[in-house]
């Protein structure tokens, strides 16, 4: 019996950009070739900005992962 597939994910963005990988196709938990083998799916996707960066650099660290997701998409 197939169940659907309800997955949360907060890191997934941040290790794209910090391996280099891309979203389609990686070595990560996520991917989106492996997200379209589940008939049925919900995905969430947060943007997770480390503690160690505060501030403007927080915000800055939001901005390029937040690019990063809207360019992986887009692949």
């Amino acid at each position: 019996m197939e169940f659907p597939v309800f997955d949360l994910h907060c890191d997934t963005i941040h290790e794209i950009l910090k391996c280099d990988e891309r979203f389609d196709v990686n070595n990560l938990d996520v991917s989106l070739s492996d997200m379209a083998k589940h008939e049925r799916a919900i995905r969430c996707f947060a943007l997770w900005v480390h503690d160690d960066y505060k501030g403007n650099d927080a915000e800055a660290q939001f901005q390029n992962l937040y690019s990063t997701f809207k360019t992986q998409l887009e692949l």
